[in-house]
């Protein structure tokens, strides 16, 4: 179902040649506040929000998960109203170590990496659980996927294959079959990533539902791939690249005592651009990166990053618009942009941003 076969690379190949020289003059987008909240739990307060909140827009709900209290939440978009879900623990209706968040109709899915289960979630506590990815030889990676036909779809790691540098043949993203746990991985890797070593190899993800078509980007590359989830068919759907896009030159070494320091930490973050939100408006891609200086390691400011991003009309991604932005993207709602605004927990402010133009 998923092949690619020798005359789609071809046409893939030649596609990327004709669409990478197709971007002459990009005029550049400008954001606007149209609004905010401030996420606010008088009991109970969130630790850590992460980038990629999945959000309902029926009901103006984000959720997210917070890994370093170790559970998942939500919080209303209209008020900032916040709630954890579902008890820690290991038991039936508890959860050990959530990684990975869905949202499906009328649910919430979530993977616990520690209890290798996903956790059916409902009116704010777990209903059932089903097993998970374990048995499959796959590493999950990213903390949010989507449910599509009766699918759990995420980013993966093959650490067989991408241990060994084997990007002809390493898969990016797994479907899992939520009725009878069986597996099956799709799309392929960007022709732009880098192949330096296997540090970050992997997709942000970005379904549309109506469509159900998959665009992804790679944590260090700018290429944007589309996965076709009905055919099973991989393209490049735009090769821009942003001009501030630093391209990876250095490279990771696990066996290097010296690579888990911080002086090559801040020379590996200065050395290239880390990709940071791929999401969705209603006619618009959205794909999100953060420039980090040196400084950064040392005091956690955030004047020591600068966020930029690109803005694609769909379906066909052929003008690309560049933008930068006031704080970290957290996520989409409707045609608006969360981002981060101020990240105390007692004052946690996400604003609300809208294209002008």
């Amino acid at each position: 179902m998923f092949r690619i076969t020798g005359v789609a690379i071809i046409a893939l190949l030649f596609f990327y040649s004709c669409n990478q020289n197709s971007f002459d003059k990009v005029k550049d987008a400008k954001l606007e506040r149209v609004g905010g909240i401030v996420v606010n739990n008088q009991f109970d307060q969130p630790e850590l929000i992460m980038e990629g909140l999945r959000v309902d827009d029926a009901k103006s709900i984000a959720y997210g998960i917070d890994v370093k209290h170790r559970l998942p939440f939500r919080f209303s978009l209209r008020t900032g109203d916040f709630h954890f879900l579902g008890k820690k623990g290991r038991g039936a209706q508890e959860l050990a170590q959530p990684s990975l968040l869905a949202v499906i109709d009328g649910y919430i899915l979530v993977y616990d990496t520690i209890l290798d289960m996903i956790a059916y979630l409902k009116d704010d506590e777990v209903e059932s659980k089903i097993g998970g990815f374990s048995k499959h030889g796959i590493w999950l990676r990213g903390l949010y996927g989507y449910y599509w036909n009766g699918h759990l779809i995420t980013a993966i790691k093959e650490p067989d294959k991408l241990n060994a540098l084997d990007f002809d043949q390493a898969i990016p993203i797994a479907l899992l079959n939520l009725s009878d746990s069986t597996l099956t991985k799709a799309g392929r890797f960007s022709p732009t990533l880098d192949e330096l070593d296997s540090l970050q190899k992997y997709p942000l993800l970005a379904l549309n539902h109506d469509t159900g078509l998959m665009y992804y980007v790679f944590r260090s590359d700018y290429t944007v791939m589309k996965l076709d989830l009905e055919s099973g068919e991989t393209t490049i759907a735009s090769s821009y690249k942003p001009l501030k896009m630093r391209i990876r030159t250095i490279s990771f070494d696990h066996n290097n005592a010296y690579h888990y320091s911080l002086h090559f930490s801040k020379q590996l973050n200065e050395d290239r651009a880390q990709l940071i939100g791929v999401d969705l408006l209603k006619d618009q891609l959205i794909v999100v990166h953060q420039n980090m200086q040196a400084e950064f390691l040392d005091n956690r400011d955030p004047k020591f990053l600068d966020y930029f991003g690109v803005v694609y009309d769909l379906p066909d991604l052929s003008n690309p618009r560049e933008f930068t932005l006031p704080g970290k993207l957290l996520g989409t709602w409707g045609n608006r942009l969360l981002i981060e605004e101020n990240d105390d927990v007692m004052e946690y402010t996400i604003g609300f941003y809208e294209f002008t133009e």
